[in-house]
Order: C-alpha cells, then sequence, then structure tokens
C-alpha cells in the first residue's frame, strides 16, 4: 500500500517530474507524470500534484483536459 504523499520521485520508475507546467493557460507546481514515450498504445497522460492531486490529463484524441 502506498501513500500518494510519500513517493520519491527517484525510485518511481518511468515518472517525469516538472518544478512547473502550464496547463491550459494556468501554472502548476511540483507536477508528476508518467512517462508514455516507450508505451506503444498509450492510453492517457495524467498530470498530479501534491496540492490538488490529479490536476489534469490528454485523452485519446490528444485533447488536454483540466480539472482545476
Amino acid at each position: 500500500i502506498l501513500t500518494k504523499r510519500t513517493l520519491s520521485q527517484d525510485i518511481t520508475y518511468n515518472q517525469l517530474f516538472f518544478e512547473e507546467l502550464e496547463l491550459n493557460g494556468k501554472m502548476y507546481f511540483d507536477v508528476t507524470s508518467r512517462d508514455n514515450s516507450e508505451d506503444p498504445r498509450p492510453l492517457f497522460q495524467h498530470f498530479y500534484n501534491k496540492e490538488f492531486g490529479l490536476i489534469g490529463f490528454v485523452d485519446l484524441e490528444d485533447i488536454l483536459w483540466t480539472l482545476l
């Protein structure tokens, strides 16, 4: 069982980390995402941060959706 607030950026496989990231015109800080570059059929690209949890995703049609 993992606590989402205690995951280490250094030990998590295929994780991307952005100190700051602009999504749909809004700035977010300390954002993590999964690196889908090696996945032949990536379904979604999700973006998370500790303050809000899930903040956005890119869908199958390559459209960026933000939740905040």
